[in-house]
């Protein structure tokens, strides 16, 4: 160690420190980083500038695709959760903590020329500067938990800091609306700051309003609107605006004046004649809109911006943390292919497919948020009747078991080298095009014949299933293959149409064999000696039916049917569509079609499709993943 000592402090040098992945900020979009990185046997290190993780959130729901990223499926959660609080616990299992108190200095991108002895640039690497005092401010950490005012850390006089130079493959700066790295970078932040005050609580109460059992949309009589988020902590989480900000009225001082009687205050006038009345408060802050989105979210294949740090908007809508949910498991299993070799970093210019995403996502909050606030006769009379219609019907669907449909769920990458169209096939209608989402539906075990030979379980008789739990796997690719019902039809002697279904399953089954090998051998993380998941499988293919299927003898070795039921599930086992829903959500009939597959991508959005399940077709999926992973 070295030490550099001056009249006023005392700075500590530390030696080099290396890491794969450094990850700025410990939000719950770095912590789920994290979580992806290390399933995928990535060693990483986060950093956090707060002593402790701030309790406080704007995140008012997560929705679907946030779930399914955690492998979960619902409609929609109300937060009664820490989500923080959650990924912490599930990091600490894996031997992964934050360290706290650090704060950025500088990042940049190095060109490296080790191994060379000309002195050619060899490859690149990121360096960052990072810092933490070895005195501990209070009160300088009480007022960085504020939202909205996350003031540089000032050097005290007397101050004595560690600082250390870390070298890292990749930078994840989830560092906040304010981003260190960000500005470090020198990224502009494009957009507009909106004038509206907004109050923020987790609070329990008294209230003649029935507001436990609800999402509540209010708007009073004197213009201020109310957003009311039952928790399952018996909490309520009030979301209020309170006019404009006023010619030099800065946030910090708003925050620092805001008061539990300020705050009820405001609900009152909203809510008005009814009362309402605060029992306890959680926590209490202020915070202004922004709608702002970086130029970029990535620096030369090294540095990438997610969340807040990428893209900001107003609450309306609950998307600021699932989309940031949503960066993370973008970008963590691209990184995850590049670090171990399995894809070249050009790969990672694919995550600029969540710019437009933001873009989208920042002009719907925005109208949201602008038409709630119209004045206007019209505008207040509609929002009266939805006052009234809203909870009734919210109400309605939870006692029936229905789901509410939100964004994000229909949202559609852009065409790039990762969702790539065929060359020559007919492009197919908008619902089925490469970039969505994968849809979800029930498919159903393979039946075997009463009294007959059964292979072993889990594969014996009809066993419903979610085709998104199929489809799980950190960094797993996945192919659909759509059979139709070319398996169970019966053709007539002599037809040129796809032969008998011993001629269509053996055929199936052939280049499974073959395409799946030939994958599984190229890349793979089990010759790497990395486990991932369950079985460390990077290919998993599924064979789905369109009519249900009958196995008369298990035992039978030239019934290639049966030896596709009875392959593992992802080593392209069958499973029946047997409300032929699935087929038609991706495009293709139940019966009387060629089929098709469907490559899913690791992050549950399809990549590739093709008419025909046929050699010419396999070929084409071939030629999909040499074109992605050779490096």
């Amino acid at each position: 160690m070295v030490s550099a000592t001056s009249s006023t402090k005392t700075t500590t040098l530390a030696t080099q420190v290396d890491v794969p992945v450094l990850i700025s900020g410990a939000g719950p979009v770095g912590l789920y980083e994290a979580y992806l990185l290390t399933k995928l046997n990535i060693p990483v290190r986060i950093i956090e500038r707060d002593l402790t993780l701030s309790p406080l959130s704007k995140a008012i729901a997560i929705q679907p695709r946030s779930l399914e990223a955690h492998g979960k499926l619902a409609s929609y959660t109300i937060l009664g959760f820490g989500t923080t609080d959650v990924l912490v616990e599930e990091l600490a299992k894996m031997g992964v903590h934050i360290d706290h108190g650090w704060e950025m200095l500088d990042t940049k991108v190095v060109e490296s020329t080790e191994g060379s002895t000309s002195g050619e640039k060899t490859g690149t690497y990121v360096e960052t500067t990072i810092r933490r005092s070895l005195k501990r401010n209070e009160e300088t950490e009480f007022k960085k938990h504020l939202i909205g005012h996350l003031a540089e850390i000032e050097d005290d006089d007397d101050a004595q800091y560690e600082t250390q130079v870390i070298r890292s493959q990749y930078l994840i700066g989830s560092d906040g609306a304010r981003s260190t790295t960000r500005h470090k970078l020198n990224i502009p932040f494009n957009g507009r700051t909106l004038p509206h005050k907004t109050y923020m609580a987790d609070c329990s109460f008294e209230s003649e309003l029935d507001l436990n059992n609800v999402i509540s949309f209010i708007w009073g009589a004197t213009g201020r609107s109310m957003l009311a988020f039952p928790l399952t902590n018996g909490m309520l989480r009030i979301a209020i605006d309170d006019g404009f900000f006023k010619e030099g009225e800065e946030l910090h001082e708003v925050v620092k004046g805001l008061t539990h009687e300020k705050f009820e205050a405001a609900i009152n006038e909203t809510i008005y004649p009814s009362k309402f009345k605060i029992k306890e408060c959680g926590w209490l802050t202020s915070f202004r809109i922004n709608e702002r989105r970086a130029e970029q979210f990535g620096y030369k294949r090294r540095i990438f911006l997610a969340g807040d740090a990428a893209h900001v908007h107003s609450p309306s809508g609950g998307q600021g943390l699932n989309m940031g949910i949503q960066d993370a498991h973008n970008l963590a299993w691209k990184i995850g292919l590049v670090i171990h070799g399995l894809a070249p970093s050009s790969l990672l210019d694919t995550y600029e497919e969540r710019i437009p995403i933001a873009d989208h996502v920042i002009k719907l909050s925005s109208e949201l948020w602008h038409n709630n606030r119209r004045m206007d006769f019209a505008a207040r009379f509609k929002r009266r009747i939805l006052f009234i219609v809203i909870p009734i019907a919210l109400s309605v669907m939870r006692l029936v078991g229905k789901f509410m449909e939100v964004p994000l769920l229909k949202l559609r990458y852009p065409i790039n080298n990762l969702n790539r169209e065929h060359e020559t096939q007919s492009r197919p209608s908008e619902n089925y095009q490469v970039g969505i989402r994968a849809s979800d539906g029930v498919v159903a075990n393979v039946m075997f014949a009463k009294g007959q030979s059964l292979p072993e379980a889990p594969f014996q008789g009809v066993c419903p299933e979610r085709l998104h739990h199929l489809l799980a796997g950190v960094g797993s690719f996945h192919v659909l293959v759509f059979a139709s019902d070319m398996l169970t039809k019966q053709y007539a002697p002599g037809s040129r149409s796809w032969g008998t279904p011993l001629t269509t399953a053996k055929a199936i089954a052939t280049n499974i064999d073959i395409f799946l090998t030939r994958w599984r051998t190229k890349w793979s993380y089990k010759q790497k000696g990395l486990k991932i998941d369950q079985d460390g499988e990077m290919f998993r293919i599924h064979v789905i039916s369109g009519t249900p299927i009958t196995i008369k003898d298990a035992s039978d070795p030239k019934d290639r049917v049966a030896t596709l039921a009875q392959l593992p599930v992802g080593g392209g086992k069958i499973f029946v569509d047997e409300s032929k829903g699935i087929h038609k959500r991706y495009g293709y009939y139940a019966t009387g079609g060629a089929g098709g597959i469907v490559i899913v991508r690791p992050d549950s959005y399809i990549g590739y499709r093709v008419n025909g399940a046929g050699d010419e077709a396999w070929r084409d999926i071939d030629d999909y993943f040499m074109s992605i992973l050779t490096c």
